[in-house]
């Protein structure tokens, strides 16, 4: 190595440095991180949506909307990689559901509601949901006992029985129902991330009692 190139590489590693100074690359991670987190927490709601009620695409679709403002059905299509037939049917549910609304302007853009407002509608589809199949219990209920001259009566077969539960809210379901019927103590074998799953499940409610 000349002199000449020498000088050089001491002007690079000095104040030169292709990324802005020796701070930048601890700059870079702390960016990379906090957009990892606000993916992680994105990732999150969207969950929680589906679980109320939403389908995936449709999370997809309003989170987007609710972070960014007005959109075209194009655009939300092109920036989720869509489909537009697809996009512009989850568009419409998300309409009917109260969830978004459009503008009376040429194009027409679909803007999302406010979160709270969002998650109100969801939990008011939800409790609607709940009553009409209370009532639909009751009305079973009476169709049955009025069959009770029509009932077979079927023979107690004494032997073990097992059942198979698919889903976690038949299995959380099953296991309320075992703490309910419960007549002087459970006994739970567990670690820390199964009883955490019970807690957040309102499993642990029951103990109480």
């Amino acid at each position: 190595m000349d002199k000449h190139d020498s000088n050089k590489l001491e002007s690079v590693t000095e104040g030169d440095y292709p990324f802005g100074g020796v701070d930048q690359p601890s700059s870079y991670a702390k960016h990379t991180e906090l957009m990892e987190g606000l993916e992680n927490q994105t990732r999150m709601v969207e969950v929680g949506l589906v679980r109320m009620g939403l389908t995936p695409t449709e999370a997809r679709i309003y989170v987007l909307l609710a972070k960014v403002g007005a959109k075209k059905a194009s655009e939300v299509a092109k920036l989720l990689n869509l489909p537009r037939t697809e996009t512009y049917f989850m568009l419409g549910s998300l309409q009917k559901k109260g969830l978004v609304s459009s503008t009376i302007s040429h194009p027409v853009r679909f803007v999302a509601v406010d979160f709270d407002t969002a998650l109100n509608t969801l939990l008011g589809m939800e409790k609607q949901r709940v009553t009409l199949f209370e009532r639909q219990c009751k009305e079973l209920l009476c169709a049955w006992s009025s069959i009770a001259t029509h009932q077979v009566i079927c023979e107690e077969i004494e032997e073990e029985k097992f059942q198979i539960l698919e889903g976690n809210n038949a299995v959380y379901q099953r296991i309320k129902d075992v703490i309910s019927s419960a007549e002087e103590e459970i006994i739970i074998m567990a670690d820390q991330k199964q009883l955490t799953r019970l807690y957040h499940n309102e499993v642990t409610d029951n103990f109480k009692s």
